[in-house]
């Protein structure tokens, strides 16, 4: 949704909040009150709806195919050690 330059609202989860950074308004996932004013909010509030949009866009921006895939071999050779290195592993 950021990467299209919608405005975000997203639920405080463990892992969401780090990705959508300051550029989302979040609520509690379990408060029904707290998801509903937000909600309002980026419905009323033209200017921090044009703010989250192109706060939105750069923070998408950040998270690409490619750093995930480094990434995740990274984690995946953390995790084998030495294994991964002696049974030829491509770098």
């Amino acid at each position: 949704a950021m990467a299209s330059g919608a405005p975000v609202g997203a639920s405080r989860t463990a892992g969401l909040e780090e990705v959508v950074g300051d550029a989302a308004l979040t609520f509690s996932p379990e408060d029904v009150e707290e998801m509903a004013a937000v909600i309002v909010q980026l419905m009323t509030d033209a200017p921090l709806r044009e703010r989250l949009r192109r706060a939105g866009r750069v923070r998408a921006a950040m998270f690409t195919w490619e750093q995930t895939a480094r990434r995740t071999l990274t984690a995946y050779r953390r995790l084998l050690g030495p294994r991964a290195e002696a049974e030829g592993a491509a770098p």
